[in-house]
């Protein structure tokens, strides 16, 4: 019985991985701005109508983590206004350049 409980479990666990959640989700440039590197980098985060939103002055490495620590989502993203949205609601954690948030979708 315990065998078959574990059999079921890792299957569960199979159905939400990380490309199941994100459903192929990529980041969408909004909004272009001009590079200026005479200013320190910049980071704003927003999340609004399920939508996750980011706001750089630089070029910038983003990465949306689950809460357990899964990989959603890796991308470079130009400077300007960006947003992507995740294919599932819940807790995840966003790191981009030095700045790490946690999200609720």
């Amino acid at each position: 019985m315990r065998h078959c409980l574990r059999i079921l479990l890792a299957l569960c666990l199979l159905l939400v991985t990380p490309a199941n959640l994100s459903l192929a989700a990529s980041w969408e440039l909004i909004e272009q701005v001009r590079v200026d590197t005479s200013v320190e980098e910049r980071i704003d985060v927003e999340v609004r109508d399920s939508y996750i939103y980011l706001t750089t002055n630089k070029p910038v490495t983003v990465k949306i983590c689950t809460i357990l620590g899964q990989l959603v989502s890796q991308e470079k993203i130009s400077a300007g206004v960006s947003r992507i949205k995740l294919g599932q609601r819940g807790v995840y954690i966003l790191k981009a350049g030095t700045v790490t948030r946690r999200v609720n979708i």
